[in-house]
């Protein structure tokens, strides 16, 4: 499901440049909430002075306009397959057949859904991994 609202980083496409720029804020998040805000600036500078300006505006928009974590990549297999396909549905508004394929497809590898908002997707993440999917 590509993100229309994102501009895309030359030579990929929109959904390789929002598993990107969604990586990249997660990335950062996680290292700022760790290390302090201090490491987040010094981790955007080191972004800023090293990637080109496609991909620093990708980010930027992204973060500007709230497009940030729209998305959660998934993999693993769980025995209670039911509730998985619960979780997914509840943070993506997929319907239940939706739902079911993706979760199947995250035992063959990995799996990206786009969720509704911030809150819906740690909620996703934390489902998926008690479950025992590897999800971020």
């Amino acid at each position: 499901m590509e993100n229309e609202h994102i501009p895309t980083i030359e030579g990929l496409s929109g959904t390789e440049t929002e598993l990107i720029v969604d990586s990249g804020i997660n990335f950062m998040r996680a290292i700022t909430e760790a290390y302090g805000p201090e490491k987040g600036q010094e981790l955007w500078d080191s972004i800023t002075n090293t990637l080109g300006s496609d991909v620093r505006g990708a980010i930027f928009f992204a973060i500007m306009t709230g497009n940030v974590g729209s998305t959660v990549r998934y993999t693993g297999f769980s025995m209670n397959k039911i509730n998985a396909i619960k979780a997914v549905r509840t943070a993506t508004g997929l319907g239940l057949y939706e739902a079911k394929v993706s979760v199947e497809a995250a035992e063959h590898g990995f799996e990206t859904v786009k969720v509704k908002n911030s809150a819906a997707r740690k909620t996703l993440i934390d489902e998926l991994r008690l479950l025992g999917f590897t999800a971020a």
